[in-house]
């Protein structure tokens, strides 16, 4: 048996990343550029689409990534907010991140997403992540708020193959494309079919629950899929894992949860705000205020990276509690 690959800069080792921790270091930071986008995902849980008036500014993100990399971060997570390759300042901060030898790891719906856009996103050394709900186009156009959108997610699928994303490079564990879709009652029958998919094609796959915050909260009936069919889903992927491709199970580490960006990540939103990922959204460090060393240091944050020690199954972590 093998062990799971992982997509480059993305995600890290649990022993990795409780190392970073133990040592006052982070390993990646997620960055959100402009909640602006060009598709009006049913599920968004940003409601994302038109701009905020005071979203951080280009500077105060490359302060934000120089300090991470003092602190020893490897990758930044370009996450958006909204669709980050129609940013202004996109290249631009490609072109830093990947200069400060940091790995760029880039989440995109993949409209934009043409032949020389890869190839840019190659040369630079980035990983990315591309939305693919569905294989069928009345499905992902259905999610995706528009139509037309599967016919431009498998453009940008294939652009990112023929620019040399699923390449194998030998006795290298990290993958450099990976496929993230939202399961929801729309598209749960293709759970399996998309994870066989990317497991056959050197490319990552990233499953993502459903988050009842901002869009999705209006279509949260219709799109919540069956507790008990989801729960059975999870048990066959793994399945399909041991049995099919010979990888290793993922344990479960802690009674919390499986999500280890606690330990090694932290998450700087389009207003400034500092949190401990993108879920948990507190307001109350500003990196405009306060350096992210500080922000670090505070006693919130020293829980919320050792949530297996601290966290009670009475208390959400959720909320501000210090």
């Amino acid at each position: 048996m093998k062990e799971a690959s992982r997509l480059k800069g993305y995600s890290y080792s649990h022993d990795i990343g409780r190392k970073a921790r133990d040592n006052g270091q982070i390993l990646s930071v997620r960055v959100e550029t402009s909640l602006l986008c060009n598709m009006r995902c049913r599920y968004c849980g940003w409601n994302s689409g038109i701009p905020l008036d005071d979203e951080v500014g280009f500077d105060t993100l490359i302060n934000f990534i120089s300090e991470a990399k003092e602190m020893g971060a490897k990758s930044v997570v370009i996450i958006g907010g909204g669709e980050p390759t129609i940013y202004t300042h996109f290249k631009e901060l490609v072109t830093y991140i990947n200069q400060e030898d940091l790995i760029p790891v880039v989440i995109t719906n993949g409209l934009t997403t043409d032949i020389e856009l890869a190839k840019f996103l190659f040369e630079n050394n980035c990983s990315v992540l591309i939305k693919c709900d569905s294989f069928k186009a009345e499905v992902q156009d259905y999610l995706s708020g528009m139509d037309g959108a599967y016919k431009k997610i498998q453009y940008g699928l294939k652009s990112l193959i023929e620019a040399g994303f699923t390449k194998s490079v030998p006795d290298d564990n990290n993958l450099r494309l990976g496929i993230s879709f939202v399961v929801t009652s729309k598209n749960i029958d293709e759970v399996c079919d998309i994870w066989r998919f990317c497991r056959m094609n050197n490319i990552y796959p990233n499953i993502e629950l459903l988050n009842p915050t901002g869009r999705s909260l209006e279509n949260i009936d219709e799109l919540l899929p069956d507790s008990k069919k989801l729960a059975n889903i999870m048990k066959t992927i793994s399945e399909i894992d041991e049995k099919e491709f010979q990888i290793k199970q993922i344990k479960q580490i802690d009674r919390s949860n499986h999500c280890l960006q606690h330990l090694y990540s932290v998450y700087l939103n389009v207003a400034g705000y500092v949190q401990p990922c993108g879920a948990i959204r507190i307001r109350n460090f500003n990196y405009k205020d306060n350096s992210l060393r500080t922000i670090l240091n505070n006693d919130y944050f020293k829980k919320a990276r050792s949530k297996e020690i601290h966290l009670d199954e009475n208390v959400e972590l959720t909320s501000f509690n210090v």
